[in-house]
């Protein structure tokens, strides 16, 4: 039976050792999809935590799937982003260790046996392995696969970090007290949020790279899936994250080139989407002058997000030479 957490996280009888956040959004037929591939785990101690960000009820969906009671089910009763979702989630686990799976995703059965087991032999507190990309089309049927490929598979480093994304998050298990430390998801980001916090993560905890796949993401060209569907904030937030740890690569004349190269490249590909180079340079101009650019669309950077994001390590100064 499902358990349904509507504010409080509910203390089960049996502490789980991984605690997975599913956040979801209107794609019910995909999420049982990943809600199976946790279930069929080989790790079979763990908790799954679905957060419904304001859309349909899927509740009667999980409780078909989860006859063992190990579903958690949080309704956000309004749509409130990721970041939100994944954070409500984190703080409802019971879990020794946090691990992550959008609704249109899905591991490969030893995902979590292969990180959990290296996370207690090693005394680690983050490790990640490798997933593929699964390219997806619309056809009659609905979405189908038409190749897989691995676009992640790099060792972690804290200065590439820096200026590129290294992982996709899905692939990521961590302890659940590595948040206590270096904060959670940033709730004033919409795109990169992962990226922002394994380089707070990396400030404090060293992050393994298990060169294995153990997972798959899914990417559509047709703007339903997050990477496709959010082209200019990918840029908008890149630049935020720059801005927001540029005292980490002060003094780094590497990170700083790397980070240049990074943004033109960015607008390359979007100028290949369509975007005009005049609208992406006033986005980049009015960004390093700290203007609404910098801001998640439609909203501030608000009290309760910047908490969440943990300690700010350099929150003004810009890049002005990424135009």
């Amino acid at each position: 039976m499902t358990t349904s957490v509507p504010d409080k996280p509910v203390v089960p009888t049996a502490t789980p050792l991984v605690s997975v956040i599913i956040p979801t959004f209107n794609r019910p037929d995909m999420l049982r999809e990943a809600v199976t591939s946790v279930l069929a785990q080989t790790e079979q101690n763990f908790e799954v935590i679905v957060v419904n960000d304001g859309s349909v009820d899927v509740g009667p969906l999980l409780t078909d799937l989860d006859p063992k009671g190990r579903i958690k089910y949080i309704d956000n009763k309004g749509n409130r982003g990721r970041s939100y979702s994944r954070n409500k989630g984190i703080r409802a686990a019971q879990g020794k260790y946090i691990a992550y799976l959008d609704d249109d995703d899905r591991y490969y059965p030893d995902h979590l046996k292969v990180l959990v087991n290296f996370l207690e032999s090693s005394n680690r507190a983050a490790a990640y392995t490798d997933a593929l990309c699964a390219v997806q089309e619309k056809q009659d049927a609905g979405y189908m696969v038409v190749r897989k490929e691995c676009r992640y598979s790099n060792d972690f480093s804290n200065q590439k970090i820096l200026w590129r994304n290294l992982l996709p998050l899905l692939c990521l298990v961590h302890a659940r007290s590595c948040c206590d430390r270096a904060g959670y998801f940033d709730e004033t980001l919409e795109t990169h949020e992962d990226w922002d916090l394994f380089v707070r993560f990396s400030r404090y905890f060293d992050l393994h790279h298990i060169n294995r796949v153990t997972a798959e993401y899914s990417f559509r060209y047709d703007g339903s899936s997050t990477t496709s569907g959010n082209a200019m904030d990918f840029l908008r937030s890149q630049l935020l994250i720059y801005r927001k740890y540029k005292a980490l690569s002060a003094g780094d004349r590497l990170v700083r080139h790397k980070q240049r190269k990074s943004i033109r490249d960015c607008k390359k590909r979007l100028m290949a989407q369509g975007f005009s180079k005049k609208e992406l340079n006033a986005v980049v101009r009015e960004f390093s002058r700290g203007g609404k650019a910098a801001q998640r669309p439609g909203t501030s950077n608000s009290a309760a997000g910047q908490k969440n994001a943990g300690p700010a390590m350099d929150p003004d100064g810009s890049d002005r030479k990424s135009s």
